[in-house]
């Protein structure tokens, strides 16, 4: 992939008054899309289906597929430029007395963002770039592709004949898409009650709009009249159940000729948005000449639609309603490849004191015990929140992370305490009926609270001039406390806010912790 990346800003500060100063200024940052050099990067129309147009780049591919050269098509990008992009900041400062003692800011801002590579790699497994085969045998190994519907697809080719094989996945982008745009504000008043206190309190926003989503184009769907049975054979039209997916799929039931070739087929959309606020308490006291303590009180909330993030933008795993983002909004939470992470934590609580060693008069003394720092922290916040999903498709179409019906007002077990104890209450969720969704929100059920004590102690050498040595040691968790892990029963990724498998026999358990006490030492030499 090849991005290339352009910006313009100018800005100026403008003393409006002795007590009053304005910073304002602007940044053109066009929105140029990444290419995908080898073009693997392709888009889908239900309309151009049903036209019957197909690619002029890949003869066989299903029809409603556009490939990178194919007329229209933009680029090796897929998605179209965008010059229209400014983003405006303004930050002013007022002195209300003049003394230098309380001061009020305030400040708004737009930036952009774009989304990583990850989130294209299934496109470049997707046919002909990628592709695989279940042989459901048995077959013999000189001749596994046989019976197999297309055949024998390697060696993987590029040409314009490349092969097609049934059920392929894929994941679409669309031409309009924009640009992740953040807009930020804030105001703070701070003041400098005597020499030795300064508080401030600051109220932070921030909305984000045009994020990623992803959702279905071909979900399975069910047959009208047809039963809901255990299973069924793959390619049954008088039934439904989990087996016959793809034959259930609705591009298979408008157009069975082409619809073979696509199974889950899902497309990017920049609609998501997110909002944050907070308000954001601060102390800090310089108790006598040495020692330094601040502490801050965060208060917030974090709310969003669902996004794939930082992960590989997988099929099947975006929104599951297409039409109706508001289904899947909730707390905001992030995936990454190394799980699923809670972001929205209510309160947080962070206590820091610093304190510097005398310099002595007495030289061994000075050698010895002047120029140490030692710094401790304690930080506690509010629990990530959890999403309880099932492993299994309920739905009957094919989307993952599905959820179940809340039963019970409270969703936590009656004493939730730490391992191997129970913390959400598998009694308070059932199955929702087959065929349809559950009503639990997504990331709704708080994880435990965290807490963690640090310390640091640091110094550096003067060997001579220009040379000096720097040593610091640093314990986390230094007390070797207990912190709960996630609830057990699905996917963990050291902390709070991950999903949990319903249907897990130790759902909702606590068997797992945080971090013990880690120590470590470092030094540096600079010369």
């Amino acid at each position: 992939m090849t991005k290339w990346y352009a910006g313009v800003y100018g800005q100026d500060t403008w003393k409006i008054s002795p007590h009053l100063t304005a910073t304002l200024g602007t940044r053109w940052e066009p929105f140029l899309p990444q290419n995908v050099n080898n073009g693997a990067i392709y888009s889908f129309s239900y309309a151009r289906m049903a036209a019957g147009v197909t690619s002029s780049v890949f003869q066989n591919a299903p029809a409603g597929l556009l490939y990178a050269g194919d007329p229209g098509f933009p680029g090796k990008a897929g998605i179209n430029n965008r010059y229209d992009q400014f983003a405006p900041r303004l930050g002013l400062a007022w002195d209300p007395q003049g003394n230098g003692k309380t001061s009020i800011r305030a400040s708004f801002g737009m930036s952009y963002d774009f989304p990583n590579v990850m989130i294209y790699s299934t496109e470049s497994t997707a046919p002909p770039f990628g592709d695989q085969t279940t042989v459901t045998g048995p077959e013999p190994f000189a001749t596994p592709f046989a019976n197999q519907a297309g055949g024998n697809f390697l060696p993987v080719t590029f040409s314009a004949n490349a092969p097609f094989t049934p059920g392929g996945t894929y994941v679409t982008v669309q031409p309009n898409m924009k640009a992740t745009t953040v807009y930020t504000w804030n105001l703070a008043i701070q003041r400098q009650l005597t020499p030795n206190w300064f508080v401030s309190a600051t109220y932070a926003g921030s909305e984000t709009a045009h994020i990623w989503v992803s959702y279905q184009l071909n979900p399975g769907t069910l047959i009208p009249g047809a039963p809901i049975v255990a299973s069924c054979p793959a390619s049954s039209t008088t039934q439904n159940c989990t087996a016959n997916l793809q034959a259930r799929r609705v591009i298979s039931l408008l157009n069975p000729a082409e619809g073979k070739f696509l199974g889950p087929v899902d497309q990017f959309d920049s609609s998501g948005t997110a909002s944050y606020n907070a308000l954001i308490l601060l102390v800090h006291h310089t108790l006598a000449k040495h020692v330094s303590l601040d502490a801050n009180y965060t208060w917030s909330h974090c709310i969003g639609d669902a996004t794939q993030a930082s992960t590989v933008g997988g099929a099947q795993a975006g929104l599951l309603e297409p039409n109706n983002r508001a289904f899947d909004r909730g707390n905001c939470q992030t995936g990454t490849l190394g799980g699923t992470f809670g972001l929205d934590r209510r309160q947080i609580v962070n206590f820091t004191a610093v304190a510097q060693s005398p310099t002595f008069s007495n030289r061994v003394l000075r050698t010895v015990g002047t120029g140490w720092t030692l710094a401790g922290s304690w930080r506690a916040s509010s629990g990530g929140y959890l999403t309880p999903t099932y492993s299994t498709d309920i739905q009957l179409s094919g989307s993952g992370g599905q959820r179940p019906n809340q039963i019970l007002a409270d969703p936590l077990c009656a004493n939730p305490g730490p391992a191997p104890s129970c913390w959400i209450n598998p009694a308070a969720f059932a199955a929702p009926a087959a065929g349809t969704l559950g009503n639990l929100g997504r990331s709704t059920v708080q994880g435990p609270d965290s807490w963690e004590i640090d310390m640091a102690l640091s110094r550096g050498f003067r060997i001579r001039e220009h040379m000096n040595l720097e040593f610091r040691a640093e314990a986390f968790n230094l007390t070797n406390s207990f912190r709960a892990g996630t609830p057990s029963g699905g996917t963990t990724a050291g902390g709070s806010g991950v999903t949990t498998t319903v249907n897990s026999a130790q759902f909702g358990q606590i068997l797992t912790a945080q971090d013990p006490r880690i120590m470590q030492v470092a030094g540096k030499f600079v010369f």
